[in-house]
């Protein structure tokens, strides 16, 4: 009876760790989202629909963040670390 008392309470300690972690990269994503959102919100008002601006232009206007340089990427451009990483 003891060894399963045990077992389940590690279970348990598993699952409240695992659901931290969880959190944890949730809060990460959220607040990169709202980075992005702002960056994004710099060249167009909360006001313009997204959906309905030309491709070309909105193309432009991500090439123009994604090659801003980031402190987080050691002040390097997403668009820099991307070519690294496929070895371009």
């Amino acid at each position: 009876m003891e060894v399963r008392t045990q077992c389940l309470e590690t279970k348990s300690n598993w699952h409240q760790i695992f659901q931290k972690k969880l959190n944890f990269i949730a809060r990460g994503r959220e607040a990169a989202t709202k980075k992005n959102n702002s960056l994004l919100r710099e060249y167009y008002s909360k006001k313009v629909n997204i959906s309905k601006v030309e491709t070309e232009d909105l193309i432009s206007t991500l090439t123009l963040i994604n090659s801003r340089p980031r402190k987080c990427l050691n002040y390097a451009a997403p668009f820099e670390k991307f070519l690294y990483e496929i070895k371009f």
